[in-house]
């Protein structure tokens, strides 16, 4: 018999979100208080286009957050990574994971001296050609 520890110290929580769009403003600061009261690694998908004041609020819940845009009707996405966790030791100032869709974010971060590759990815939802298409261009 295996004896598992679940220390909250050591855990790192993972919230990945098709959220359909950050402009409602309800819907906005419904997922910012979530993204402040759980200090998790939020990936958010299909963001729409963020204005500055929605990247502004969105830094006030993780301090830490990086964004592809999108357009005003599709794709974006966004990470945030928890800024209070000691075991976090790595956060890079900036990001270069461009896919030339806004639909790919890619940070590395160290993590109990571990590196690990955050990966938030919004997938076309179109055909499955056009899927297929998308993951073999990341894959290269």
């Amino acid at each position: 018999m295996t004896n598992t520890i679940n220390t909250p110290a050591l855990s790192l929580d993972l919230y990945s979100w098709n959220i359909n769009g950050a402009q409602d403003a309800l819907k906005s600061r419904n997922i910012r208080q979530q993204m402040y009261d759980h200090k998790g690694v939020y990936l958010l998908q299909e963001t729409h286009y963020l204005s500055i004041r929605d990247i502004q609020r969105f830094n006030t819940a993780a301090p830490i957050c990086y964004q592809k845009n999108g357009l005003p009707t599709r794709n974006g996405v966004l990470l945030s990574i928890p800024q209070r966790n000691q075991n976090l030791t790595h956060i890079p100032s900036s990001i270069n994971s461009d896919d030339g869709n806004d639909r790919l974010l890619m940070v590395n971060i160290n993590w109990l001296g571990l590196p690990i590759l955050l990966v938030n990815i919004y997938a076309p939802p179109s055909t499955s050609s056009e899927r297929a298409l998308f993951f073999d261009q990341i894959h290269s």
